[in-house]
């Protein structure tokens, strides 16, 4: 049986690891990311989910040889 401890630490690490790698998948045009984090020492974790800037586009050379 696993201690308190350990059991919270596997729960936290289940759902970080599917919420962040959920977020993109279900819509790419969104991002998650961590805020605040209880293993770093924060009263709570918190998860950021945004849309994703737009992608810039590359400029294009227009010209000819000489």
């Amino acid at each position: 049986m696993l201690d308190t401890g350990r059991l919270h630490f596997l729960q936290h690490f289940v759902y970080t690891t599917l919420t962040l790698s959920a977020v993109p998948l279900l819509n790419k045009d969104y991002s998650a990311r961590f805020v605040r984090t209880m293993c770093t020492g924060d009263r709570q974790c918190e998860i950021k989910i945004e849309k994703k800037p737009p992608a810039e586009k590359k400029e294009e050379k227009v010209g000819g040889k000489t």
